[in-house]
């Protein structure tokens, strides 16, 4: 297998790489690139990101030659990440309210509300000092439990 990859960026800002199979890559520049492609063009491997993490905020729209991770779409995606990883935990504390509220437990209704609050406020962690995408994947709230 050819360590050769076409990248090109969609129209709606996405990154798409082509992985050669069969076909010679000049082939696969006519027949796989859909003629919108903004500036098709074939590199090595090592110009694409290895990690997949932030595959969603990958852009391709500069003059270097590689394929880099445009931060900001990075952190909206990291926050979502986190939003995935709260949902289940919240629904579990609605249960534990509920029967709260019907034993009348008040010191546990009180103890639920502060955690259910402390999973709405994840997202408002700040995440301006994550400067890379290793430093953004390297902030995960304890709250939410194990990285996901």
């Amino acid at each position: 297998m050819t360590d050769q990859r076409i990248v090109y960026t969609r129209p709606d800002g996405g990154v798409s790489v082509v992985v050669p199979g069969d076909k010679p890559i000049e082939e696969l520049l006519i027949s796989d690139v859909p003629p919108d492609a903004i500036n098709p063009r074939v590199v090595t491997t090592d110009k694409i990101p290895s990690d997949r993490t932030f595959r969603e905020a990958w852009t391709d729209e500069h003059p270097t030659e590689t394929v880099d991770v445009d931060l900001t779409r990075a952190k909206a995606l990291w926050l979502d990440r986190w939003r995935a990883a709260r949902s289940p935990l919240l629904a579990a504390l609605d249960v534990e309210s509920t029967r709260a509220l019907e034993d009348g437990d008040k010191a546990k209704q009180a103890e639920i509300k502060a955690k259910k609050q402390a999973l709405r406020d994840v997202t408002k962690t700040d995440l301006s000092a994550a400067d890379t995408p290793e430093k953004l994947k390297s902030i995960w709230p304890e709250v939410l439990g194990p990285t996901q």
